[in-house]
């Protein structure tokens, strides 16, 4: 399916996040597999191959908890209120500011996906 959508979409380059130390040694395994395959996939069709860290694209997009969901966060802990604001929550708001969507939680993935893209282009100044 990643070859067939490169070839359809022919991108200059692909932009993957960089995997970092997960709770689930099994999964990390099975995520540096996943990476090796699609690495094979775009060199062998020439496309540029590029790794982004999480904490480099949020940095690039500001992307950080503000003085609002730190108290709240700090509510939760107390048990004063029931909300923790996470880094889902983070990149699924950016993602809705920056181009007027209407993403959940639970589209997580897909507001990553966004957010690591826009980094990339701001980093090469695009």
């Amino acid at each position: 399916k990643i070859m067939f959508f490169c070839k359809e979409t022919q991108p200059d380059v692909v932009v993957v996040e960089n995997t970092v130390k997960g709770r689930n040694r099994h999964t990390q395994r099975f995520l540096e597999w996943l990476h090796r395959s699609i690495f094979g996939v775009v060199k062998f069709l020439g496309i540029q191959f590029v790794y982004m860290d999480p904490s480099e694209w949020r940095s690039v997009l500001g992307i950080r908890l503000s003085i609002e969901d730190k108290k709240n966060n700090r509510f939760v802990s107390q048990k004063k209120k029931r909300g923790r604001i996470t880094r889902k929550h983070l990149s699924v708001r950016w993602a809705n500011n920056a181009f007027g969507l209407k993403l959940k939680i639970k589209d997580n993935d897909i507001a990553d996906a966004i957010s690591l893209g826009r980094a990339y282009l701001i980093r090469r100044g695009v």
